[in-house]
């Protein structure tokens, strides 16, 4: 405390004594106010945080000395977009992860799943479904076996996905919001592999800053991934610990995040946070189901990026 103080003092020019106390002026010949002090410590105390930790929050840092970036910060451009991964593919993409399910509760002679059960498993991460929701047991070793079960059979019995499975109008959507310079991080309830493996074989990688190891073998220039997986956090949707972590990666605060998902899941868990919800409706999807979003499109092809700057432009009235 006394360094900050004596490095305070020699910036502002004060003496030690008036900084110690706000009100006690004896140290100098003049009056000041109150502010007159306390906003210069103030500034340079957030300098030196913001040197010493690279988390800190630009959004809120009054100490930004280029006008153009406080203002362009204070704007309806400034936020970052966290994309479920489900809101681009078309539906039925998830029924050979319902058979895997199946076949491994046959197979190893345990509880058969419920169609609300397999529903429930699009959201939750393995670990999760296994012990919390079908309570098939704890133990980390019978957990993992069941779980290697559960991929081999799914990447038996299923293909590997291409641009056919995407929706209309994704990469269109996709190149808007990067000729916007708008941070893009993509989520799922799979694993961090096999979510690459995925965008690769969809041919959406680049958008995410995902390499392909076949044709990039040699590359020692890692790229942070902007890519969330199960493996990423404890639990799946609604919970919103999966983007929460999707907002730190992309250096953005929650309130200054748009959520662009498929489910009611993802509007709960956007909310809970403080987050926009945009969510495109799916085919067997009842629109008055999605009405807790804050905009509920059809299809990819109506979403513009006005409509994220309104959602905003509220804020700032």
């Amino acid at each position: 405390m006394n360094t900050s103080i004596n490095l305070v003092a020699n910036v502002c020019n004060y003496k030690r004594s008036s900084l110690v106390d706000p009100f006690n002026y004896r140290g100098k010949t003049t009056k000041f106010k109150r502010s007159t002090v306390l906003l210069p410590c103030r500034c340079f105390l957030e300098r030196i945080y913001e040197g010493e930790n690279p988390d800190f929050d630009q959004n809120h840092n009054i100490a930004i000395s280029n006008p153009l970036l406080r203002l362009e910060q204070l704007g309806t451009r400034w936020f970052g977009l966290i994309i479920d991964l489900d809101s681009l593919l078309v539906e039925g993409s998830n029924i050979y992860s319902q058979d895997a399910w199946m076949k491994l509760a046959q197979k190893k002679k345990l509880r058969y799943p419920s169609k609300y059960d397999l529903k429930v498993a699009e959201r939750s991460s393995p670990t999760q479904f296994i012990t919390q929701i079908m309570l098939w047991g704890t133990d980390r070793y019978f957990v993992r076996d069941l779980i290697k079960e559960y991929r081999r059979l799914l990447q038996k019995n299923s293909t590997p996905k291409s641009c056919i499975d995407l929706k209309p109008g994704v990469h269109n959507f996709l190149r808007m919001m990067t000729s916007q310079d708008i941070p893009c991080i993509i989520t799922s309830s799979e694993s961090r592999q096999d979510l690459r493996a995925t965008l690769i074989s969809l041919g959406i990688h680049t958008y995410f800053d995902v390499e392909d190891e076949d044709k990039l073998p040699n590359s020692h220039n890692k790229i942070v991934e902007k890519i969330a997986g199960c493996d990423d956090t404890a639990n799946g949707l609604p919970d919103p610990e999966l983007y929460a972590y999707a907002a730190n990666l992309i250096q953005r605060a929650c309130d200054r995040c748009v959520v662009l998902g498929a489910s009611i899941s993802c509007c709960e868990a956007a909310h809970s946070l403080g987050m926009k919800c945009v969510l495109i409706q799916g085919g067997k999807t009842r629109r008055w189901e999605l009405t807790g979003a804050d905009i509920v499109k059809s299809s990819l092809e109506e979403v513009f990026f006005q409509d994220f700057k309104e959602l905003f432009s509220s804020d700032l009235d």
